[in-house]
């Protein structure tokens, strides 16, 4: 019996040993194939044929563990997968991707895996489905590997088979070495897919960015070189980019002189200060002259370099519709300047119309309250100018209106009055900072001139010569004992009777007092 005994323990001891040395072979092999070939998908789906075929499995597979593409909780996808011949693949089954680890009934065994152990995973312990779809593929145990990369859990290596040969029990540490070997070089892959795809990227802006891209440095012994700089280049401003990239000097050439001094300027003000710098510029080109705008941020290396990273782009359109926009906006605040004066200024006699007049006595009215003065108003009035009219003709009557307001801005000296026409053969003076003798004085100056000027008027209504009537008014605004528009009527009824006692005279009102200065 104990000779019986013996032979089993023996026997056992020399399979467990076979195991042993399978296993270690199928994990040579393996990593063999991940180190050989350089194509990194072939070369850990040749790892995972390798490891499968050393130890005799029916399916050797990778699945990822990650978020689901909808719902965000946990999923498993197949990823890899080396199946024995006569084996039908499952990597294309709906069931191997983006399924919830939920779903599959698995969460017992992610958590195992999570931990750093090697899962055994019986069909028996899974949802009916699952068990369903295992016993199809005459699989009753997973041999589950924990695949961590960067200490954070990927997913896991998987090994199935008909037998529930537990090879972790076998040696454990050549599973995680082999699991450990898979996920650097997954890890590997995806840097590599990462990096195409910035370089896919990059590529993509460089073409369709509408402009050149460049990285400029000056190196910390004082020299300079392009880096890099886009064809476009090329396109946009006939340059050659590649001589540029070989002599950064290629492209001074092209810079005017009086440019070159300011871009270097701008320049040495970003690197001093390691501000972004942004310049617009000329280049002379065999089509011309054409405006760029270069903007770069300014970065410095370890090695004491200065690295411009930037984009020039062609304003030279901009340029010529910013040159015409000014043009324009010129034209237009010339023609908005004439428009302003035709729309305060009487087209006639050129001077200041009713517009201008409502603005002036209102502005005038305020600061004379601030300041405790007088504000005087003169309204003037040509006589008998209907009758004028008719005698002489309308062409002799703009005559007539156009010299009586030329003497009326003549009279008045000082830089502060202002005289207006407000229509017809009316006229209005506002004189501020002065009290009633002050407006009767300058109002008799008016009346005198136009006598004095002789213009005749023979019409059947009219006297000898052109006279004017005139009506006064002041007051103080501070002492509010009248409001503008009542010291407009005060002037108003004054001119009103001075046309009625005769015209050809001066009268003035000054807050209910009036006098008469009749000629």
């Amino acid at each position: 019996m104990r000779s019986n005994r013996e032979g089993k323990d023996i026997h056992a001891l020399q399979y467990l040993l076979a195991q042993y040395e399978q296993l270690l072979e199928a994990v040579a092999r393996a990593s063999n194939q991940l180190i050989v070939t350089e194509d990194i998908p072939l070369a850990i789906e040749k790892s995972l044929k390798a490891f499968g075929e050393a130890i005799g499995a029916k399916r050797a597979f990778i699945m990822e563990y990650h978020p689901h593409s909808d719902t965000k909780e946990p999923a498993l996808s197949m990823r890899y997968e080396w199946v024995a011949e006569g084996e039908r693949p499952a990597i294309n089954d709906p069931d191997e991707q983006n399924v919830p680890v939920r779903q599959k009934g698995t969460e017992h065994v992610i958590k195992q895996l999570k931990a750093g152990n090697i899962a055994t995973m019986h069909i028996d312990t899974l949802p009916d489905s699952t068990q369903e779809n295992l016993l199809k593929k005459k699989i009753p145990t997973h041999q589950l590997v924990p695949i961590i990369i960067g200490q954070k859990f990927w997913g896991f290596f998987g090994i199935m088979d008909e037998d529930e040969t537990k090879w972790g029990d076998v040696n454990s540490r050549a599973l995680f070495t082999i699991a450990g070997s898979l996920g650097a070089t997954i890890k590997q892959l995806e840097e590599h897919e990462a990096r195409v795809e910035i370089d896919h990227k990059f590529a993509d802006v460089v073409a369709n960015v509408p402009g050149v891209i460049y990285q400029w440095v000056e190196r910390a012994d004082g020299t300079y070189a392009m880096n890099f700089v886009s064809s476009k280049l090329e396109d946009m401003f006939g340059i050659d980019a590649k001589a540029v990239e070989e002599d950064v000097q290629e492209l001074t050439k092209y810079i005017p002189p009086e440019d070159w001094k300011n871009y270097r300027h701008a320049i040495h003000i970003a690197k001093t200060e390691m501000t972004p710098w942004d310049f617009k510029g000329r280049f002379r080109t065999t089509e011309g002259v054409k405006w760029w705008h270069g903007i770069a941020r300014p970065s410095l290396s370890r090695n004491g370099d200065i690295i411009f990273n930037g984009i020039l782009m062609d304003i030279t359109v901009q340029k010529k519709d910013e040159e015409e926009l000014k043009r324009k906006t010129l034209e237009l605040e010339e023609a908005n300047r004439k428009l302003e004066k035709m729309s305060r200024v009487d087209s006639l006699t050129g001077i200041p119309n009713r517009r201008q007049f409502d603005e002036f006595l209102t502005f005038t009215w305020e600061s004379a309250r601030r300041t405790a003065s007088d504000v005087s108003i003169i309204f003037i009035d040509i006589d008998d100018f209907k009758a004028y009219n008719d005698h002489y003709g309308h062409l002799k009557g703009d005559d007539c209106l156009k010299e009586t307001a030329s003497i009326l801005r003549d009279v008045l000296k000082r830089s502060t009055d202002f005289v207006a026409r407000l229509g017809g053969e009316e006229f209005v003076a506002v004189l501020p900072d002065t009290d009633p003798e002050g407006a009767v004085l300058v109002a008799e100056r008016m009346r005198a001139r136009i006598v004095e000027e002789k213009m005749k008027h023979e019409g059947p209504r009219g006297g000898t010569y052109v006279t004017i009537s005139a009506g006064a008014a002041s007051a103080r605004p501070v002492d509010k004992k009248v409001t503008m528009h009542q010291l407009l009527d005060m002037a108003d009824q004054a001119l009103y009777e001075a046309k009625s006692n005769g015209k050809n005279q001066v009268v003035c009102k000054s807050c209910g007092v009036m006098s008469t200065d009749k000629k």
